[in-house]
C-alpha cells in the first residue's frame, strides 16, 4: 500500500470522526439555556429587558430550583429548563440539543409558576419523556442541532414566528375571591365563600 493511499484513509477517517462528533447529543448547561431563552425573547418580543429572575430544571417529574453554575451527574441530567424573567415572561428550553431549543414561551406576566395546574406539569412531563427517549436511543437530529447553533448566535433568519398565538380572551379567571362572590358562604374559604368550581368559572 502506498503512502498516499494510507494518507487518504487517515484523512477520510479523521473527517468521518469530526463529522460524527458534531452530530452527537450534547447536554445543554443552564447558562447556555439562559442565552437561548434571552435571545429568543429579544427576537420575538423586542423592547424589553430580560433579566433572569429564577431558573428551574425539570427532572424526575418535578421542578427544582436551578443555579447557572451547577455540576450534574450523568444519570441525573435535567430534561428541561423553565426560565423566569423579572418582567414576568418565561421560556421553556430543552436541555438536549437534539430537541427543539425553545418549547414554549410567554411574554405575558405569569402567575406564580410554583402553583401550576396538573395539566401543565403533565405537559412538561411529555417533553421530558421525549428528551429521555432521545437520550436513551441516542437519536441525532441535525436540524435541531442547527437551530441550537443559530439561536445561540442570535441568528433567526428562516425561522418563522407564525406559531405565536394570542390569547382568545384577555381576562384572567380564578376560583377564589372575587370570582366566588355569589357562592355559598364558608368561613374557611377565600373571601368567606366556597370556591367557584371549574364549571362555574368556565
Amino acid at each position: 500500500m502506498t503512502y498516499y493511499t494510507r494518507l487518504k484513509g487517515y484523512i477520510l477517517c479523521g473527517l468521518l470522526l469530526l463529522f460524527t462528533i458534531g452530530l452527537s447529543a450534547t447536554f445543554i448547561r443552564p447558562d447556555q439555556a439562559l442565552t437561548i431563552a434571552r435571545n429568543w425573547m429579544l427576537h420575538n418580543q423586542p423592547g424589553s429587558s430580560y433579566q433572569l429572575e429564577k431558573m428551574n430544571s425539570f427532572t424526575d417529574d418535578a421542578l427544582n430550583p436551578q443555579s447557572l453554575r451547577a455540576d450534574f451527574i450523568e444519570n441525573d441530567l435535567p430534561e428541561l429548563y423553565l426560565i423566569h424573567f423579572a418582567n414576568g415572561a418565561f421560556t421553556l428550553v430543552s436541555a438536549d440539543n437534539n430537541m427543539p431549543p425553545v418549547l414554549a414561551y410567554s411574554s405575558n406576566p405569569s402567575d406564580d409558576l410554583n402553583d401550576m395546574p396538573p395539566a401543565f406539569l403533565m405537559w412538561l412531563e411529555y417533553y421530558a419523556q421525549n428528551t429521555r427517549y432521545i437520550r436513551e436511543k441516542s437519536i441525532v437530529n441535525p436540524d435541531n442541532q442547527a437551530l441550537w447553533q443559530d439561536y445561540s448566535r442570535n441568528v433567526f433568519s428562516g425561522h418563522s414566528r407564525s406559531r405565536d398565538i394570542s390569547p382568545l380572551i384577555e381576562t384572567n379567571w380564578n376560583q377564589d375571591w372575587p370570582y366566588n362572590e355569589l357562592c355559598p358562604q364558608d368561613s374557611s374559604g377565600p373571601g368567606g365563600r366556597v370556591y367557584a368550581g371549574c364549571v362555574a368559572t368556565a
